[in-house]
């Protein structure tokens, strides 16, 4: 017991993805340089799991390679943040609480969502941290890489709803919360959890819609928020 979590330890990706394959965990730390299988191959098969709630459990990365490819390519395989070594106690603990919040947070209902009516939450010192660390131009790099996948990612949930493709949804609304949450967009990342959390529940097309429509805002308003154009 840590902090009040029970932890599970194991010393490979197999290991892990053993657990990961029977046991529900509110939250996987994965290594990128672990024996046998590496964390990245290891978060590939739990995303591809049969169970959904198995398979969208949150996992934060542990990298010493804090290059944005590096964090893109975590990203990628679908682990939902970076955290870069030597890890800071604060900012783990931080990412844990903000993963098991957002992995508990009930759907919204629906109810579609106005631009003017949206509270947009940046989080400007987690952005000037990153700028910190690896340069202004990098992170604006990323910011440009989020609006597009924004445009993308909502365009296949869009899809995905209409041919009742629960787990696609899932998939597709959880990569894009690990997306926002890396970056400090809090209205996004709410904004999916709520998706992802109704599709698991298997909703009716128009609640999905509905929530669909408060991501796509979600992402319009963050975006121009940091005076970038529209995903």
């Amino acid at each position: 017991m840590h902090d009040g979590h029970t932890v599970v330890t194991v010393d490979n990706g197999i290991d892990a993805l053993r657990h990961a394959e029977t046991e529900r965990f509110d939250l996987i730390l994965m290594d990128i340089q672990l024996p046998h299988m590496d964390g990245l191959e290891a978060t590939r098969e739990i995303r591809s799991l049969a169970d959904p709630v198995l398979a969208s459990v949150p996992i934060i990365a542990l990298t010493a390679n804090a290059m944005p490819d590096s964090v893109r390519l975590c990203l990628s395989v679908g682990m939902d943040q970076v955290l870069t070594k030597p890890i800071d106690p604060l900012r783990l603990a931080q990412a844990i609480d903000e993963q098991s919040v957002a992995n508990c947070r009930p759907a919204r209902p629906g109810g579609g969502s106005g631009e003017n009516t949206l509270s947009v939450r940046i989080d400007e010192g987690l952005l000037e941290s990153l700028r910190e660390m690896i340069g202004a131009e990098k992170v604006d790099d990323l910011i440009e890489l989020f609006r597009v996948t924004c445009k993308g990612t909502t365009d296949e949930i869009v899809a995905a709803a209409a041919a009742k493709d629960h787990t696609k949804v899932i998939s597709l609304a959880h990569r894009l919360k690990g997306g926002a949450l890396n970056l400090g967009f809090g209205l996004v990342s709410d904004a999916s959890v709520s998706l992802e959390q109704a599709s698991k529940s298997e909703a009716d097309l128009a609640s999905l819609e509905r929530l669909i429509n408060d991501l796509t805002d979600s992402c319009v308003a963050t975006m121009r928020a940091l005076g970038k154009a529209d995903p």
